[in-house]
């Protein structure tokens, strides 16, 4: 019922795969499917990465579809 998306952004990005990856956003987006997203990127380094339309989906304050959840905490992996 719900898509997990792990580290959005940190893929080396492709034309096909911004353009799949626009498509399934906008189909769930429309169809109110519940999807989360996990990231390191701000809104900013998103859309350079993956383009406009996917950072305004992703970080979308209008709609009352989006939430954003910041975590303030160290990586488990280096600790910093």
């Amino acid at each position: 019922p719900f898509l997990v998306l792990d580290d959005l952004g940190a893929e080396r990005p492709t034309e096909w795969g911004i353009e799949t990856l626009g498509m399934v956003l906008d189909w769930r987006y429309v169809r109110r499917s519940p999807t989360v997203i996990a990231t390191n990127c701000d809104r900013a380094v998103l859309k350079e990465r993956c383009g406009d339309r996917i950072a305004d989906r992703v970080f979308d304050q209008g709609s009352g579809l989006v939430r954003v959840v910041t975590l303030d905490v160290p990586s488990f992996r280096t600790g910093r």
